[in-house]
């Protein structure tokens, strides 16, 4: 299983609700109510003023029925509170719409150029949020090229503002180098400052710290501590990298495949990508300290993969092709393995190829083999090449062609970085037989001269 553990990110965290100013005790009200999670009678409040075309009131509405808190979710009605109360010049909208646009949340079409107009408009008038996505936009370079100076100079002002989330991105900065001096010391104080105002990311980010001991001393059980907490704070990340510590263990800490379970169902059920493949392995692995779900486990990688994560659903073909966990079956692996190919990923293109070449999961196809391992050896896959190699030196193949498969076999040892893969090409066709002619010699160089050239 493919552990990827997420760095240190610098992306902003966006506060749905803003602070509000208090110019009502309606407002008061409805504020109080919505931190205490009582969307009801947030909305009971806040309805007549939006009717009245109070702005406060628009936004909480846009709030509550986008993110469907109290009500049923509503997208373009929330859209619709959002931008009556932008008509309107409010501040805290015109924040809480530009991070809908710059990251497309909930599926919204992104649009860079209006998010950064809502956002600058919002700054202008103090918003801290606003100019924590100003940061987030400028580090990113959404709309030119990273501009890590301007992202810190944002996240600076956002901080003085109090946005928390702009304690973290700050922090990434420092802990990565850009736009600042790299410092660990300076990152892990800014998570800690982010972790205190509540800030989900910069608890995961100083968990993470505490975890490897940078910028202070490591602290194992201060780190799970840590990660628990950002979990509480709807953190999904945190459970997925909770679940990687438990597995693996650490200094002092025997691995808990159990605990870590518990923590990737916490990641999943937050939505986290990498948490349900990861989940999905300890239920498939036949470690009798998780009981294995193959059902479940399938049914998981699917929901990774749903939620981005590319990577599990090549493990869950890998499943299919090698009949762990489930019954072996070529052809759905073949199927999902073509799903990748078309995303174009070298490594299952070559795979398929081999599919092709064997005969597993559909009949025998030499040329249709040969053109995927060719299509990733052009991706700069050079295991793919010695793939080609294999096709034109079979002599069951109609279109066997010595000199192509030398060729192919040579392009691969030149490319191969890996020392065994390397000696195993050696091995295998890296010898021209002594049966060649002259002229056929003088081909494979001028064709293997031709290939790492790019022809």
């Amino acid at each position: 299983m493919v552990r990827l553990r997420a760095g240190l990110s610098a992306v902003a965290v966006c506060l749905f609700l803003a602070p509000l100013s208090a110019h009502a005790d309606w407002l008061d009200d409805a504020r109080a109510a919505f931190r205490g999670g009582d969307y009801d009678t947030a909305r009971q409040l806040s309805e007549p003023m939006a009717e009245a075309g109070d702005p406060a009131a628009l936004n909480i509405l846009g709030v509550l029925h986008f993110h469907g808190q109290g009500v049923e979710q509503d997208l373009q009605l929330g859209l619709d509170y959002y931008e009556a109360a932008v008509a309107q010049e409010y501040a805290i909208a015109q924040a809480n719409l530009a991070w809908i646009l710059y990251k497309g949340v909930n599926g919204v079409p992104r649009d860079l150029t209006r998010a950064w107009e809502l956002a600058d408009a919002a700054a202008e008038a103090g918003n801290a949020e606003a100019l924590n996505t100003l940061g987030a936009m400028s580090e990113e370079g959404v709309l030119g090229s990273p501009d890590y100076d301007a992202a810190a100079a944002y996240y600076r002002q956002a901080m003085d503002g109090g946005s928390a989330g702009a304690y973290s991105n700050m922090g990434a900065l420092y802990a990565q180098g850009f736009g600042v001096a790299q410092d660990d010391t300076q990152a892990r104080l800014l998570f800690e400052q982010a972790a205190a105002l509540g800030n989900g990311q910069g608890t995961r980010n100083l968990a993470y710290m505490m975890e490897l001991g940078r910028g202070g001393p490591q602290d194992i059980p201060g780190a799970i501590e840590t990660y628990r907490q950002a979990i509480a704070l709807g953190y999904a990340g945190a459970g997925n990298d909770l679940g990687i510590l438990l597995f693996n263990g650490a200094a002092g800490m025997a691995p808990d495949p159990a605990a870590a379970a518990e923590a990737y169902e916490q990641g999943t059920a937050l939505g986290h990508d990498w948490a349900p493949s990861n989940l999905a392995y300890l239920l498939s692995d036949g470690d009798p300290s998780v009981p294995d779900d193959i059902d479940r486990a399938v049914a998981l990688y699917h929901l990774a993969y749903e939620r981005g994560n590319i990577e599990a659903l090549s493990d869950l073909a890998y499943m299919y092709w090698d009949g762990v966990g489930v019954a072996q079956d070529h052809a759905e692996a073949r199927r999902l393995l073509q799903v990748l190919a078309d995303l174009g990923l070298p490594g299952p293109i070559n795979d398929l190829g081999y599919m092709h070449e064997a005969g597993l999961g559909g009949p025998v196809d030499f040329a249709g083999a040969l053109a995927l391992y060719q299509q990733a050896a052009r991706m700069d896959y050079p295991f793919a090449a010695w793939g080609a190699a294999t096709v034109y030196l079979n002599p069951d193949y109609d279109g066997a062609d010595r000199v192509e498969g030398y060729a192919w076999c040579a392009f691969a040892i030149t490319r191969e970085i890996e020392p065994d893969r390397t000696a195993e090409y050696q091995e295998s066709c890296g010898t021209l037989p002594d049966d060649l002619s002259a002229a056929e010699r003088a081909a494979i160089t001028e064709r293997t001269d031709a290939l790492l050239s790019g022809a």
